[in-house]
């Protein structure tokens, strides 16, 4: 995930270097859509994340 974020910030740098000015303030719009929909969704799973290994610290086996 951390790769996929800076590729991602990378990627935005470099397009807004490389478009030209009238259509680089455009890249702003999908940045400012996405951020907050990613960091959402790597909140949700980093918790998650926490739940199952604390349940598993108690000892507690999950089925599958």
């Amino acid at each position: 995930a951390s790769c996929a974020a800076w590729t991602t910030i990378l990627a935005f740098f470099l397009l807004g270097y490389l478009i030209p000015s009238p259509w680089r303030y455009l890249l702003i719009v999908p940045y400012f859509l996405h951020l907050p929909v990613a960091t959402y969704l790597t909140v949700n799973k980093q918790l998650l994340i926490r739940k199952i290994e604390e349940v598993e610290a108690r000892g507690v086996k999950w089925s599958t």
